[in-house]
């Protein structure tokens, strides 16, 4: 039995790494930027600015978001938008950044400094 073990073990793992080497796309970051940034405003009391409510709040958010990365110029980076999503566990509503701070977010749609 413990051979088995090892065995599904060797097997699972580059099926996991093969996983998390997916790249997100897109609509999927608009989609999950969207619920991410409004729970946030919604737990930081910012939702009237955007609109009052979950629903109206993750509309205006998609759709800016979708404006954003249809931009010219912009060349859509997945890496980056993964680790912008991660950014929004590590949001304090009582700390202000300071505007030099980089953020992931800052990145999705290519390094700015290269333009």
């Amino acid at each position: 039995m413990p051979r088995t073990l090892g065995l599904l073990a060797v097997l699972a793992l580059p099926a996991l790494t093969a996983l998390s080497g997916c790249a997100m796309s897109e609509e999927k970051f608009t989609g999950k930027n969207a619920v991410l940034a409004c729970e946030t405003y919604e737990e930081c009391g910012y939702l009237d600015a955007f609109g009052g409510s979950i629903e109206e709040c993750e509309s205006a958010v998609e759709a800016l978001t979708e404006a954003w990365l249809s931009e010219a110029g912009c060349t859509y980076d997945p890496s980056a938008a993964r680790k912008c999503l991660r950014e929004y566990k590590d949001v304090d509503c009582d700390e202000t950044t300071e505007e030099s701070e980089e953020s992931a977010c800052d990145l999705v749609c290519g390094d700015p400094s290269a333009a």
